[in-house]
């Protein structure tokens, strides 16, 4: 807004002092970052003028500036013009900020180039690691909270009371005896952040919940495992599938007015299956194919297995896969009916014999894939390897549509095996469909058994269902099992598959290769330990994987620091100090961490928002104690990032005995630094120049020598070299340098103007000089 309308003498709006007005920059989610290559400060003077904002950063989006179509011609067509720049408006659209488009011109530029790059990583083996998982299932939010609940062997379903279920529920049914007031629910499904993702918060109301909880999981996995796409160029795919959409039809039709508001077709993209991964590759950007995958009940195991093909073509370098199933209204239950697929007691017990059926519940998991030549070489934690896939459909010969097959379900399994390479005899334990129906557990066993033939001995492959512990996630259930298989391998423990006290009357474990996991047991077994996850789908889609454990190395991190900085931002004040309760929270939990560590994925591996704290504490007591802590002292909101780091060193009188002695004894690079100095100047000025920094016997006599020009120079140089290449390796890289003195030396250096050996040599022969003189 402006302050006033300016008018003339006479009263009038005065337009050309109404013209000259800048308006301010709007709150965007990206900081001001100022121009910095000559293309870039043309193009924003340009882009002022057409907006007439005076304040615009490289990475804003000029849509959400307040341009238009219209706009977006005109400022195209004078760069053309003007700057004889080889643009179209096309080329606006697909690049909206200043730097995005710099780019985009300097590549059409030399786009008549040929381009002769051999083709990279060819992969060498078929095998897929699995480097990093997110879940949203029954009763937990993260990863170690899942395995914690399979460990304690837990059922998280929901058992609700008459006056939590959602009144939409007809009250007739909801006081029918044979109405189950159970399934498994996630937690917080109302809430999501809009604006961390750029999603105007109206549309996101409209918004299919199982998209909004897919794109937290889908950030949540690249983040910790630091895949972040501003932290590495790969080339990312996106394979997911999604629930029926029932929040549409309960929540969101209801409401015409507010989808007339959005426009039709836009909230048609935050609700219709088709878009889905490419609405997350979109927010996320991510650049590799994006493919929305469904198959009913497989759903989550057929994207995973897309994902490793695509992995194997070399389509893409890293993949997220997964889905996402939430049911409207949340607070419900299910009718049963005998000898239908749902539970009479709202409790899902594969493979026993008084099981009734399952239970449809709420969940969300994904998985980051990558070719595991990479995975290695990148030294990624590797929770699993994918060593084969099958994928099949029944086709016609079976009882009906929505009957499974046993003969489907075995060939899967069999090409799954014979893809891995891998005998049914070195499979040691199976995560299994297992919905618990009286019919569909002998039909899966039969499968199984036909596909693993007769072996030498029985009973040595343990079987278990997640179901038991939260019910059916529907098209999250595949993805549910493998996470489980993959935890199971990583930890060396099979956790139990719970509700098994007497084996279903219609399968006979003894004289089979099988037998229901049913306590928590250690995985002991001679050779490599191998798994097999299997989803079929309503339909016939049938999906198999075979998992292989992977031996992480175990690297020795570097004793802590002290004292230990820890840095963390967040696009809100709110989320900040949340972000500082949730580290504590986990340093808390994790006595054995190191806190460097930590303090080193909080810089390398997180995205950098407006909103920063930081936490300095010389113990690790002391440090929880900060994290709680609401100071503003510690904290920033960043609004623009410097366009210039400027580099200014001291001359002659800044020196100490002993400065930097803690740097030299804890940071290496520092170190480094100094040792390599020391090494040139000792030929010129006949010491170790060590000696005379850092020394805590003779003070008298080293400090002395230091206050002798001879020394002085040297040891002044050495210290702001070896603090510059510090800051240096922290990331803080220079624009400017200058200096007094002998600062101007050490400047002059890091500019590239002289070698090191030239100016060390030329400043022990200056100190010398300078120390002689009357």
């Amino acid at each position: 807004p402006i302050p006033s309308v300016p008018l003339t003498n006479n009263g009038k709006v005065d337009k050309r002092a109404l013209a000259a007005y800048k308006i301010e920059r709007p709150a965007l989610q990206s900081i001001l970052k100022k121009p910095k290559s000559e293309l870039e400060i043309v193009l924003h003077q340009f882009w002022a003028n057409y907006l007439e904002i005076e304040s615009i950063g490289v990475d804003d989006n000029f849509f959400e500036l307040g341009g238009t179509s219209l706009l977006a011609q005109r400022l195209t067509a004078a760069l053309k013009v003007q700057l004889d720049l080889p643009l179209v408006v096309t080329k606006l659209y697909q690049n909206p900020t200043i730097a995005s488009l710099a780019v985009a011109i300097e590549k059409s530029k030399v786009r008549n180039k040929l381009n002769n790059k051999s083709p990279q990583n060819i992969a060498i083996s078929n095998d897929i690691a699995v480097i990093g998982m997110a879940c949203r299932f029954p009763g937990v939010n993260t990863i170690d909270e899942f395995w914690k609940l399979l460990i304690e062997n837990r059922e998280s379903t929901t058992f609700f009371k008459t006056d939590e279920i959602d009144p939409s529920i007809a009250s007739a049914l909801q006081n029918d005896p044979s109405y189950v007031k159970a399934r498994g629910i996630i937690e917080h499904v109302t809430q999501f952040d809009a604006s961390f993702f750029g999603i105007n918060p109206k549309l996101a109301a409209l918004m299919d919940p199982q998209q909004r909880i897919f794109l937290e999981i889908a950030w949540e996995v690249l983040e910790q495992t630091g895949h972040l796409p501003d932290k590495h160029e790969y080339k990312t795919g996106v394979f997911a599938g999604f629930g029926t959409n029932t929040y549409y039809e309960n929540n969101v039709l209801a409401h015409p007015d507010q989808i007339e508001n959005q426009g039709k077709l836009q909230v048609l993209t935050v609700n219709e299956k088709d878009y889905a991964a490419s609405r997350t590759a979109y927010h996320l950007n991510l650049k590799g194919p994006a493919v929305s995958v469904n198959s009913a009940c497989s759903t989550s195991l057929l994207a995973i297995t897309q994902a490793v093909n695509s992995l194997r073509a070399n389509q893409c370098d890293i993949a997220l896969a997964g889905a996402a199933s939430v049911t409207s209204p949340v607070n419900s239950g299910h009718l049963y009916q005998e000898g239908s697929m749902l539970s009479a007691d709202g409790h899902c017990k594969p493979f026993d014999d008084s099981a009734t059926g399952t239970v449809f519940s709420d969940g969300a998991g994904v998985v980051l894939l990558k070719r595991l030549e990479d995975a290695k070489k990148d030294g990624d934690t590797i929770f699993g390897v994918i060593k084969g896939v099958g994928i099949n459909n029944d086709g016609y010969g079976k009882g009906s549509f929505t009957a499974p097959s046993s003969q489907g379900q075995s060939d899967a399994i069999s090409c799954a095996l014979a893809d891995a390479g891998i005998e049914p005899s070195a499979i040691s334990y199976v995560e299994a469909h297992g919905t618990g129906t009286p019919i569909g557990d002998p039909i899966e066993f039969e499968g199984l058994v036909e596909a693993f033939g007769l072996q030498e001995t029985n009973q040595y492959c343990a079987l278990g269902s997640v179901k038991s512990n939260f019910g059916h996630l529907t098209q999250a259930a595949g993805v549910a099992g493998l996470i489980k298989a993959c935890l199971a391998l990583y930890h060396q423990k099979i956790p139990a598959s719970l509700g098994y006290n007497v084996p279903n009357k219609h399968i006979d474990f003894e004289n089979s290769p099988f037998f229901v996991n049913a306590a928590l047991r250690d995985w002991e077994i001679k050779g490599k330990r191998n798994a097999g996850v299997s989803s079929f789908g309503v339909g016939g889609t049938n999906v198999h994987v075979i998992l292989q454990e992977y031996e992480n190395k175990v690297s020795k991190s570097d004793e802590d620091l002290k004292p230990v900085l820890l840095t963390w931002s967040a696009n809100s004040a709110a989320s900040k100090d949340n972000y500082g309760t949730e580290l504590a929270k986990y340093i808390e939990a994790n006595p054995t961490i190191p806190l460097a560590d930590i303090s080193y994925s909080l810089i390398r591996s997180r995205a950098h928002f407006s909103h920063r704290k930081f936490a300095l504490a010389q113990t690790r007591e002391e440090l929880l104690t900060k994290l709680g802590s609401t100071s503003l002292n510690d904290s920033n909101v960043l609004t623009t990032i410097p366009s210039d780091i400027v580099f200014t060193f001291p001359g002659q009188g800044a020196q100490y005995l002993n400065m930097g002695s803690q740097l030299y004894s804890q940071e290496t690079v520092y170190q480094q630094a100094i040792d390599e100095c020391a090494e040139i100047l000792t030929p010129y000025i006949q010491i170790d120049i060590r000696d005379i920094i850092f020394n805590e016997q003779a003070i008298t006599e080293a400090n002395e020598l230091l206050k002798n020009t001879k020394y002085t120079q040297p040891a002044l140089f050495v210290t702001s070299y070896a603090l510059a290449k510090l800051w240096i390796s922290y990331g803080v890289e220079p624009t400017l340098l200058c200096g007094h003195s002998i600062g101007e030396y050490v400047a002059a250096h890091l500019a590239g103007i002289f070698s090191l050996a030239d100016g060390l040599k030329l400043i022990a022969t200056r100190g010398t000089l300078i120390s002689e003189l009357p």
